[in-house]
């Protein structure tokens, strides 16, 4: 069983531009679709795509929060919520359809309070079983440090692989913490860790590199049209971005660490999982944010995903 853990999901709202851009400063939507949203829930939204067993963890807060558990419940996702003190965010996002240019407006979700935090673990470890694997998906903002290593210990008290994808300002605190099976960040997140710009993909794997084999036994980072950087090991992959014009981004990183996750849950080997990911995010990339990715999306991808030459982190 796969569970995910998401600190902050949000009710995600995505519209279409009807005419492509404002009228007079009011915009006409086309088509337009309402998520639950969160890394977590994203990814889980995969999985069930790919056929993975999964289930949803989703701290919710207040009437957004209820209507996040509902989502879930309308989309058939498998998931469990616990219920926090404050109010979930909102997310809109407007998509102009012809140049693909998007706007958003993203809300942000209090942290965790003590009591919170104590019956959230507690929750967590009494649904666990051994060789679980959990994706623990940290905040956007700082204060995420307590409750993802928290939950990563719980995760190994009971026997279960720990995942991480993303951290945001936490992220340095829990590497150092250790004991993560995998993890999958992006551009952004590892320049601010490791305090230098990422331009290439040999930066990315110098950056990420200190990180693997103490603690860490494999991470992603992905790079928008770069493409993508696999490192285990002194071993460095890389799958180069495919052409096309991307319809909307978001979510794109969510599908990238389903097709991973959906890799080692099958057996398959580190370049197949890597192809599978980046044949995901892909799929996110090449269909609007108001329409939900379909199976032949993904398997369209996966014929134009190739992994390419080992790059070396020395």
């Amino acid at each position: 069983m796969v569970i995910t853990v998401t600190l902050d999901p949000s009710v995600n709202i995505a519209c279409d531009l009807s005419d492509g851009a404002p009228a007079a400063g009011v915009s006409l939507n086309g088509a337009s679709r309402a998520s639950a949203g969160g890394r977590g829930i994203g990814v889980s939204r995969m999985l069930d795509l790919l056929g993975v067993e999964n289930r949803a963890l989703a701290v919710v807060r207040g009437t957004a929060g209820r209507i996040v558990g509902q989502l879930m419940y309308d989309e058939g996702l498998r998931y469990q919520t616990v219920e926090a003190s404050g109010e979930s965010p909102i997310n809109i996002r407007l998509t102009c359809p012809l140049s693909g240019a998007a706007t958003d407006i993203a809300g942000a979700a209090p942290v965790l309070a003590p009591g919170e935090l104590d019956a959230l673990c507690a929750l967590f470890s009494d649904s666990l079983s051994s060789g679980d694997i959990v994706l623990l998906c940290g905040p956007r903002d700082a204060g995420g440090e307590e409750p993802l290593t928290r939950l990563g210990d719980a995760a190994r008290e009971n026997g279960a692989e720990v995942m991480l994808a993303s951290a945001g300002g936490s992220l340095g605190t829990v590497l150092d913490h250790g004991g993560l099976m995998f993890l999958k960040t992006d551009r952004e997140e590892l320049s601010a860790l490791s305090r230098g710009e990422i331009s290439t993909p040999d930066d990315a794997v110098r950056a990420l590199f200190p990180y693997i084999g103490r603690g860490t036994s494999a991470a992603a980072v992905t790079l928008g049209a770069d493409g993508a950087v696999f490192l285990s090991g002194a071993r460095a992959l890389h799958v180069g971005g495919i052409r096309l014009a991307p319809l909307g981004a978001g979510g794109a990183g969510d599908c990238f660490t389903a097709g991973y996750i959906w890799g080692v849950v099958n057996g398959r080997s580190a370049d197949e999982c890597l192809k599978m990911a980046a044949a995901c995010a892909c799929a996110r990339l090449s269909v609007p944010p108001s329409r939900a990715v379909a199976r032949g999306d993904v398997l369209s991808m996966l014929e134009r995903v190739a992994v390419g030459a080992l790059l070396r982190p020395f």
